[in-house]
């Protein structure tokens, strides 16, 4: 419940900024779809995959 409570604190701070909505990794968009899903979500869709691929390349090394 912490976590979700910073990354809304988080989403707040980033609107207040004027980046809400737009991938940190990229600097492209965050498609409203997926803002609408995942309100906190800091990353575009393809980014996020690139993401739990690397993940999940470093677990199973």
């Amino acid at each position: 419940e912490k976590k979700l409570l910073d990354k809304i604190d988080e989403a707040l701070e980033r609107l207040a900024r004027g980046d809400y909505g737009w991938c940190q990794e990229t600097g492209e968009p965050i498609g409203l779809r997926r803002l609408l899903l995942r309100p906190t979500a800091t990353l575009c869709i393809e980014a996020k995959e690139r993401q739990e691929k690397r993940e999940r390349h470093v677990r199973h090394n």
